[in-house]
């Protein structure tokens, strides 16, 4: 019954995948259940006869699927080839999220506008949501990035892998849009220069830029404890000081209980007031 509510439309509890798993559920049975007429659309029925000619195929059958039902069929095998997809998955979910229409995904993967539309409607139906912000944060975005952020504490993953592999990316591209995502999934800014002499400058704004985009990779995934919240709030003291620099022009005295940087060392300077600078230029135009 479950698997029949989540096919709802408006369902706070509703997956992303919740079509296919309405197929296993039709599907993972000693005889096969029939599709409810009225719970059941054209994607979940057919799907699951898919599913269900895959299981007896031989290679004529699966030559005739791949004729009859590309679409279908592609979506199907990435998903079910999902270890060896994981790149083309993250960029598919990436550019849905970011609200790109299927025939520009499918022209950036090189695979028909069908695959992306089944992939969607299939295993990532966030097309139709994308405006329920609190759904799309809470079913699609927080929880791969519980599970990355179990890996990290385990030593299961680093933050040095492929960028689509973070689901930080996932949350750029989202409250990004089409703009944003480019450049988030694969770190590279896409301003080629057309000349060699302007190819130096280049190179500069993209180191600047994946240093900057690593920096925010890391802090989504900063943990906050008794060991990190100082260092934090001292980051934080520092980001507000020299924003009030950009604005100001210069830097807001410290405070008495400001907090200083781990491992800050206090350089007391004399200061000379304005009437013994007078007296020094004084004595030195007297000794001329």
């Amino acid at each position: 019954m479950k698997a029949v509510r989540e096919s709802t439309n408006l369902d706070p509890g509703r997956r992303p995948d919740w079509r296919w798993r309405r197929v296993l559920h039709l599907i993972d049975a000693p005889r096969p259940r029939r599709c409810s007429v009225h719970d059941d659309d054209c994607y979940i029925r057919k799907a699951r006869e898919i599913a269900l000619r895959l299981e007896n195929a031989n290679d004529l059958d699966i030559r005739d699927m791949e004729f009859s039902e590309p679409g279908a069929l592609m979506a199907i095998r990435i998903h079910q080839n999902r270890k060896r997809n994981r790149r083309i998955i993250g960029c598919l979910q990436a550019r849905l999220l970011a609200g790109q229409p299927f025939e520009e995904i499918a022209n950036l993967l090189s695979m028909p506008p069908s695959a992306v539309e089944w992939y969607e409607a299939l295993f990532f139906h966030v097309k139709d949501y994308l405006m329920h912000r609190d759904w799309i944060i809470n079913a699609v975005l927080m929880p791969p990035l519980k599970r990355f952020m179990k890996k990290l504490r385990s030593g299961a993953s680093t933050l040095a892998g492929p960028l689509e592999e973070d689901p930080s990316v996932f949350c750029w591209a989202y409250f990004g849009g089409p703009g944003v995502v480019d450049a988030v999934l694969h770190g590279v800014l896409h301003d080629m220069p057309s000349t060699t002499e302007k190819l130096n400058a280049r190179f500069g704004r993209q180191f600047a830029f994946s240093v900057r985009h690593r920096a925010l990779q890391a802090i989504f995934h900063y943990e906050i404890n008794e060991r990190t919240l100082k260092p934090l709030l001292t980051l934080n003291q520092h980001l507000m000081a020299l924003a009030k620099k950009a604005t100001t022009g210069r830097l807001p005295l410290r405070g008495r209980g400001q907090i200083r940087a781990p491992g800050h060392v206090e350089h007391r300077t004399q200061s000379i007031s304005h009437r013994e600078t007078a007296r020094c230029r004084l004595a030195r135009r007297a000794s001329r």
